[in-house]
C-alpha cells in the first residue's frame, strides 16, 4: 500500500510538473487500481485561446506510467483544430539531446499556436539557448507537426528584433512579467507608440523560424507591414524616405525568408 501510494504521489508530481494540474491524486488512484490502461484531462484558457490535453497513462506489470499527452487548440476565429502529441520521455538522456525537451503544457499550447518557445541545451560542454518552433508544412513519423530547433548561429534573438519596435509600457522593460511571459513564447497584451506620440493597445507574438514578431489589434487581427511602417510602430532609418522604407523592409523580409527557407534545411529536428 504504501509503495502504491508513492507511485501516486510520483504521478501526481509528474503531472503538475508539466503544467497539466493539481489534485489528480484520487483519478490517478483509481486508474492504478482499475488495472487498465487510462486518461485524465486538462484545459487552457488564455486571450480567447483554449487548448485541451489528454494525458494517457499505462498499466503493466512493470508500474504505471505516464507515457505521453496529446493537445488540441483551437483559435479565436477559427474551426480549424490544431493537434499534437507529446511525448513523456521517462528514459535517461543526454543534456540538451531533442529527446529529453521537457516541453509543458503551456510551451505546447504556444507551440501549437504557431509561436516559439525558448529552450537551453548543452553544446560542447557549454550552454546554449534555443528556439523550438512546430513545422506545421511537415510531419514527423508519428503524423505530428515537425519540431525544428532554432540554433544561435540560425540567426534570430529575440531582444533585438524587439528592439525595431516602439513597444511603450510593461513591454519596453525586460525585467516586466509582461516581457517574461512574452519571451517564454504567450501572446501578450501591450502598447506600441506611434509617431504621433500617441499609444495603441496592441497583442504581440513571436516566431523564430519566420525570425518575426507579429502584432495583432484588439480583434487580434494581424496589423499589416504597410501600417507598421507608415506609422512608425517599428523603428526605421530617418534618412529614408517613406516609399524607400517600404521597399527596404519588403526586400528584407524576402531575404530572411531565403535565408529561412536554407537555413531550415540543417536545423530540423
Amino acid at each position: 500500500m504504501e509503495d502504491k501510494e508513492k507511485l501516486v504521489t510520483y504521478l501526481a508530481s509528474q503531472v503538475k510538473g508539466y503544467g497539466l494540474g493539481e489534485n489528480h491524486e484520487k483519478a490517478i488512484r483509481e486508474g492504478i487500481a482499475s488495472g487498465n490502461d487510462f486518461e485524465l484531462f486538462a484545459q487552457r484558457k488564455k486571450l480567447g485561446e483554449v487548448s485541451n490535453a489528454r494525458l494517457y497513462f499505462r498499466n503493466s506489470e512493470a508500474g504505471t506510467f505516464f507515457n505521453s499527452f496529446k493537445v488540441s487548440l483551437l483559435k479565436p476565429g477559427s474551426s480549424y483544430e490544431r493537434k499534437r502529441m507529446f511525448f513523456i520521455d521517462n528514459k535517461p538522456k543526454a543534456p540538451g539531446e531533442f529527446s529529453s525537451f521537457h516541453i509543458s503544457f503551456r510551451e505546447a499550447h504556444n507551440l501549437l499556436a504557431g509561436r516559439s518557445i525558448p529552450k537551453e541545451v548543452i553544446r560542447n560542454e557549454q550552454k546554449d539557448q534555443v528556439y523550438l518552433t512546430l513545422d506545421f508544412k511537415k510531419t514527423d513519423k508519428h503524423g505530428n507537426p515537425d519540431l525544428t530547433v532554432q540554433y544561435p548561429e540560425y540567426g534570430f534573438k529575440l531582444s533585438d528584433v524587439a528592439s525595431r519596435f516602439n513597444f511603450a509600457g510593461p513591454l519596453a522593460d525586460r525585467e516586466s512579467n509582461e516581457w517574461q511571459a512574452f519571451a517564454k513564447g504567450d501572446l501578450v497584451e501591450g502598447r506600441i507608440m506611434g509617431a504621433d506620440g500617441k499609444e495603441r493597445e496592441i497583442l504581440a507574438s513571436y516566431n523564430a523560424m519566420y525570425k518575426n514578431i507579429t502584432l495583432y489589434d484588439s480583434a487580434q487581427v494581424m496589423i499589416k507591414r504597410e501600417e507598421l511602417v507608415e506609422k512608425q510602430y517599428v523603428k526605421i532609418n530617418q534618412n529614408m524616405t517613406e516609399s524607400n522604407s517600404k521597399q527596404e523592409v519588403k526586400k528584407n523580409e524576402l531575404s530572411d525568408d531565403n535565408k529561412t527557407q536554407r537555413q531550415r534545411k540543417n536545423l530540423k529536428v
